[in-house]
Formats: structure tokens, sequence, C-alpha cells
């Protein structure tokens, strides 16, 4: 098989299809809740943390691939047209028989939300061949929540001089406590909120780059054991699903442009790039 046109970016993970609701309150178990309104038009919308980090990524660079999969129903064949619509490359996009992945996410008037992923045909997802060839072309991967077998398959995979990023989310069914140990050890950048630093084992002086998002608060990051922050400009939104997405994205796309060497300056271009999403978002609400 011939080689793999080499990517900039290449980011594995959950694609999904994602159904945001807006409740007054989060029920409590054995409970229910009415749904008051529908976050998102159309509905369902195109999301998992790899296709959104993707998007964002080749907003930036014009060269983003990713590594996921999708059933060959309905939805798959939209979300590789959506994927590619958004320049994002395809080539590391699996159909797989069976259904894609979706997730419902509800958010309530206080902040609160819940969600619930059934995750299709990426259950049983296993590296393919043409997969493998992308991840062997790339000069950044950007780990995002995925089956973690798959994950420690792409680590097994990565070579010396290819430039990992990690995204964290607080979810030990992605990221188990020997997953966790690993990407501490081979990442050279994470991303996380300021909740996750406990899950993360990241809670002294950053060693490598570590960036800390806090929603509406600063954004804070360091590297070989100093600290620097940035201010952000606050957008109110009813469903802020994918911002940090849309930030890490943003930041890889960033780091891949400059070989790593402007950490500062991919935050701010990260921070800028986020405003923009949720302020489309707060538009389109």
């Amino acid at each position: 098989m011939p080689d793999a046109k080499p990517t900039s970016v290449a980011v594995t993970g959950f694609v999904a299809f994602d159904h945001p609701m807006l409740v007054r309150e989060l029920p409590d178990r054995d409970t229910g809740a009415l749904v008051d309104d529908r976050l998102a038009d159309p509905w369902p919308r195109l999301g998992g943390s790899a296709a959104n980090v993707a998007r964002a990524a080749a907003s930036i660079l014009g060269d983003a691939t990713v590594v996921s999969g999708v059933g060959d129903d309905s939805a798959g064949v939209r979300a590789r047209a959506e994927l590619a619509e958004a320049g994002v490359r395809t080539d590391g996009l699996a159909t797989s028989p069976g259904r894609t992945a979706s997730s419902w996410l509800f958010h309530d008037l206080g902040g609160g939300s819940m969600s619930f992923l059934d995750p299709g045909v990426l259950s049983t997802w296993r590296l393919t061949a043409a997969q493998l060839r992308v991840l062997d072309s790339a000069s950044w991967i950007c780990l995002t929540a995925g089956p973690p077998d798959v994950t420690d398959a792409v680590l097994d995979r990565v070579g010396g001089r290819t430039r990992v990023l990690w995204l964290v989310k607080a979810d030990p069914g992605c990221f188990p406590d020997t997953l966790r140990a690993r990407l501490r050890a081979r990442a050279d950048v994470v991303v996380l909120n300021r909740a996750e630093r406990d899950f993360a084992g990241l809670t002294g002086p950053p060693r490598k780059a570590v960036v800390i998002t806090d929603g509406t608060g600063p954004v804070r990051f360091g590297h070989a054991g100093r600290w620097a922050v940035q201010s952000v400009s606050p957008v109110a939104v009813a469903d802020p699903t994918g911002a940090g997405d849309a930030f890490t994205g943003a930041l890889v796309a960033a780091l891949a442009a400059t070989q790593g060497s402007a950490l500062a300056a991919a935050v701010a271009t990260a921070r800028l790039r986020t405003a923009e999403f949720l302020a489309s978002r707060a538009g389109s609400g």
C-alpha cells in the first residue's frame, strides 16, 4: 500500500452526533424532567472531540486528519460529508457496518450538565491499516476521548519525532489509571480544565507544556516549572459543548505551524478562536 500523504495534525477519538437539550433543572435519580429546548440547529449536530478538534485545526492549518470511525448508516455518510466540507481530511475515518456514535447532552439553567454516549461502531473499533499510515505520517497527534485500547495502540505506534497533545476528559472509561500514566509520560502538551487536574495527575509545577482552562476564567499555562496567565472574554451561551475542543484544535494548529516553539502565542490564538466559536453558538441559539 502507498504511504499516506503527510498530515500536520492527526486527531483521534470519538466522532458522534450530539443531541443537546435544555432543562430547567437536572433531575435526581429515578425522576424526570421536561425538555425546554433543543440547543442545536440542525439537530442533532456533528460532534465528538475528534471531529470538533479536527475542524478547529483545519480552519487554521488547512491540514488536519480525523482518525476515528463511523457506521455505514446515513449518519456516517453525513459525518464524512460535513468533515470534508470543513476541510478535514477523512482518509483516517473508517466506515464499519452498524450505527454511528450518538451522544445526549442535557444542560440546566444553573449551568449543570450531564451526558450519555452510545459509541455505536466505535465500541469495537480497532485501528485500520489506513489509519496507521495516517498516524505514521503525522507531525502532531492529538489524543482525545475515545476507546482506551485504541489510545493505547496509538501510543504504541507513535515515533519519537512525533509531537503528542493529550486533551484530558475526566472519564475513567476513556482514560483509566494506567493509560493516564502513559499519557503523562509521553505527551508533549496536555490540555485540561481546572477541575480535571487531580484526575490527570497534574497538580504540581508544570514539567512539560500544560494548558489549563477555567470556563470564563483565565487560561493558565506553563512549562519547565513556570506558569503564565492570559485572560478571556466571557461569552454567555446555554450550550458551551465543544468550546474546549475548539480551543484545543486552535492550539494544536498554532503549535504545529510554529513547530511547537510558541506556547504563549498559541494560547492567544486558541483564546480568540474559542471566543469566535462561542459567539457563533450564541448567535445561532
